[in-house]
């Protein structure tokens, strides 16, 4: 069984000396645990797992189509098993919500972060999509090989920082670390902790 951590923290948040994480999500196949270190308490959302054998392939062209002039967007069913990591790892929606129009995007060639190779992505945001996380320009870098997002800056009409997305030591396959896990035994160090 493949175990997944995440844990949310702001690059703000990241340099002060108090250092404390709002909340610690952990995934494995069948299960996720979140922890709100703020309020002490916890919830664990059990789900099936789904393989790839589920997973149907959608032809590029039937991705986005058109029902009575608006559009309708076919996903893909997610595989990850992690619905906090797809937001990197299988990032449909954003692919759908900023690359939809090709003609507000431009790939600017290719930009090594964290040793791997990405597609440098920048563009302009369509008015509906941008405007629900105050961006009217971005920038993506998408991993060449694994089509992984490993970075998303988005910008306001200023041109400052608006929205953000970092993924830090990620590897894929062999090269992977050990993530930290969670199990209900480990409980015993949230004994604080209520359930929610």
């Amino acid at each position: 069984m493949q175990t997944e951590s995440i844990e949310n923290i702001s690059l703000e948040a990241k340099n002060t000396d108090n250092l404390v994480w709002d909340e610690k999500y952990y995934c494995n196949a069948d299960e996720s645990i979140n922890l709100n270190c703020l309020e002490k308490t916890y919830k664990t959302l059990s789900y099936d797992t789904i393989g790839l054998e589920a997973v149907c392939e959608i032809p590029d062209d039937e991705r986005i189509t058109e029902i009575d002039g608006e559009p309708c967007y076919n996903y893909r069913t997610n595989p990850t098993n992690v619905p906090e990591a797809s937001i990197c790892i299988f990032p449909q929606e954003m692919t759908f919500g900023y690359l939809a129009n090709q003609n507000l995007w431009s790939v600017n060639g290719t930009k090594v972060i964290d040793d791997k190779l990405c597609y440098h992505i920048s563009g302009t945001a369509e008015e509906d999509y941008g405007s629900k996380f105050n961006v009217s320009t971005f920038e993506l870098m998408v991993d060449v090989n694994t089509g992984v997002l490993i970075q998303y800056i988005g910008y306001d009409d200023n041109g400052e920082i608006s929205d953000y997305i970092y993924t830090e030591n990620i590897s894929f396959e062999n090269k992977a670390d050990k993530v930290e896990t969670f199990s209900n035994n480990e409980l015993t160090s949230y004994e604080e902790y209520q359930k929610n």
